[in-house]
């Protein structure tokens, strides 16, 4: 019975942890193993005490918050098992470069008259919508609200692009996207270089379609002469966003959050000099980066790119090549040719990455309902929409199957028919080879849920 108790809740995983504890979840910070027993005791009429509760949670691998960033696994394991003193030295003093190097190019571009634009990019914790302290929250999933940040080492600025999960994700596109947005407001300030740091996560930041996004800012958009992007070693990675997200998860602890309007109101107010900038991306500010750009590149590189090895690499209006250095100390930078023989073009050619709404998972649309009692009733509107769209798309769905059933069947009739006697001189006279084709996909299968949890 305590077992069940301790799985109805909803745990998440971490994004950044899930390659060195990728069984671990993590439930609210707001909770933890003496409220879960309470929870337990007073939601069954029990008499448990804490102790045997907590014997059986300790056979879950579950923690409490998500960590604030990861431990670097060097780190952790020369501290568990010291074996060289020189190779602990080298770690960190490579660890060190990536600082003074941030450092530096942070106090060029602070200089007047500084043709130096420096910007460090991430996505925050993902924020639940409602955010609301009744039990309940625990055991159902909440509607997923982004925050991907990026700070200006100039001004110190902190501006987040705010949207919730149906309306776009977190890959590649969705990350080169609201940059381009972002740069583009810029492009008046004349900055010869441009300076990135983000973390090396594969899917939203290092990765070819940020490699293409870069070259083409300088080769066709001529933005800037010279593009840099720097990524830190894994485990000593942070950032200028994460003190920007530390003070918006300060000020979230002592709200109540049940629409979208209010999450913006708490980012905005959780700095006040400077206070944080919302932008709000509308569905034609997201593009198929990936599709418009890849095809002016060549499938492998010459030679080819490491890229999970990469700890900076540069673009220069001079050169058509890369230039890449796989350690902070490399003295010089290794080319690589990226470009195939198409011509580039004037303008590109973005179409849009999301040309439907996202389904909001069906798992989600349930919980949502469940919550909606526990939600003021003049916001009721925003989730009533979300759940109207997803029973419309359950209804489309249920046609198209309808339908592909009649079509079968009264095609397995015919097929019958054509094999009896008297129909055999017919069948050989008909000319129509056209069949019509159609996608057997139930609601079901649409709307599956194969995960336990969602991943932040």
């Amino acid at each position: 019975m305590i077992k069940q108790h301790i799985k109805s809740f909803k745990p998440v995983q971490s994004h950044y942890s899930q390659r060195k504890a990728p069984k671990k979840v993590f439930l609210p910070e707001t909770l933890n193993a003496a409220r879960m027993h309470e929870m337990f005791v007073n939601e069954n009429q029990l008499r448990v005490s804490y102790n045997t509760y907590l014997e059986v949670f300790n056979k879950f691998n579950i923690g409490f918050g998500l960590p604030k960033s990861d431990t670097c696994g060097t780190c952790d394991a020369m501290k568990a098992n010291p074996t060289s003193s020189e190779e602990y030295y080298m770690h960190l003093s490579e660890a060190q470069m990536w600082y003074d190097f941030r450092s530096t190019i942070k106090k060029r571009s602070k200089k007047r008259r500084s043709k130096i634009q420096a910007i460090s990019f991430d996505y925050m914790k993902n924020l639940p919508l409602p955010h609301i302290r009744t039990n309940i929250v625990y055991y159902t999933r909440q509607l997923w609200y982004y925050v991907f940040g990026i700070h200006d080492f100039t001004t110190d600025a902190g501006t987040m692009y705010c949207y919730h999960e149906g309306e776009a994700k977190k890959g590649c596109c969705d990350v080169t996207s609201m940059l381009f947005h972002y740069l583009k407001s810029f492009k008046n300030e004349k900055k010869d270089e441009l300076y990135l740091f983000s973390d090396g996560c594969p899917g939203q930041n290092k990765n070819h379609c940020m490699i293409y996004f870069s070259y083409m800012l300088v080769h066709v958009f001529r933005l800037y002469k010279s593009i840099t992007h720097a990524f830190p070693i894994r485990g000593h990675s942070f950032l200028d966003n994460d003190t920007d997200f530390s003070n918006i998860s300060k000020r979230v602890r002592l709200e109540t959050i049940q629409t979208i309007e209010e999450w913006n109101h708490v980012i905005e107010a959780a700095r006040k000099k400077p206070s944080f900038e919302v932008v709000h991306p509308e569905t034609s500010d997201f593009h198929d980066m990936l599709s418009a750009l890849q095809p002016y590149f060549l499938k492998t590189a010459k030679p080819a790119l490491k890229l999970r090895e990469i700890k900076m690499y540069r673009i220069r209006e001079s050169t058509a090549d890369i230039e890449v250095k796989y350690q902070y100390d490399e003295k010089k930078w290794s080319t690589c040719t990226i470009r195939n023989r198409k011509k580039l073009p004037d303008e590109l050619d973005l179409k849009l990455m999301y040309e439907e709404p996202i389904s909001v998972r069906g798992s989600k649309i349930t919980d949502l309902k469940k919550l909606l009692p526990f939600v003021k009733r003049e916001n009721h509107p925003f989730y009533n929409d979300l759940i109207s769209k997803y029973e419309e798309e359950c209804r489309i769905q249920a046609e198209k199957l309808a339908a592909a059933k009649a079509a079968a069947k009264a095609a397995a009739e015919s097929s019958e028919t054509a094999k009896s006697p008297e129909n055999t001189e017919a069948v050989l006279a008909t000319n129509d080879d056209s069949e019509s084709e159609y996608e057997m996909l139930s609601v079901e299968e649409f709307y599956s849920d194969n995960s336990s949890g969602d991943e932040m």
